[in-house]
């Protein structure tokens, strides 16, 4: 237990001292690591580091950094933007999904040659 706490301690030093725009350091990665070396990565280091298993100050701010890192990596198109802007050196943090806006689709179809309904006339006369 003392080991895994000690190197749930280490773990969490290491991903706060890291640039939380880095996230290949963050997840201790070569930039040219796959998809699935990208998510044992961050499988083994949220075991170590996941806040209701260790009680280390930054616990919290380490699982959101670990989190970060492997929704953009994992995101092909999202990696490729951070890639490029990471090799002109701006630095480039595409937008995490859970901040991205979402949109709700029609749930019901329209037929073919069907127009929409017009809208009501809320203009006051």
């Amino acid at each position: 237990m003392a080991d895994r706490t000690q190197e749930g301690r280490m773990a969490v030093l290491r991903i706060v001292a890291c640039d939380a725009r880095d996230y290949y350091d963050i997840l201790g990665l070569d930039v040219a690591a796959e998809r699935s070396a990208i998510i044992k990565a961050y499988q083994r280091l949220s075991l170590l580091v996941h806040p209701d298993k260790c009680k280390e100050p930054g616990a919290e701010d380490a699982m959101q950094r670990l989190n970060n890192s492997k929704e953009i990596l994992t995101d092909s198109n999202r990696r490729k933007i951070y890639d490029i802007g990471r090799a002109n050196g701006k630095g480039s943090r595409p937008t995490p999904a859970s901040t991205m806006p979402t949109y709700n689709r029609r749930t019901t179809k329209r037929k073919r040659n069907e127009s929409p309904e017009p809208m009501p006339n809320t203009e006051p006369e």
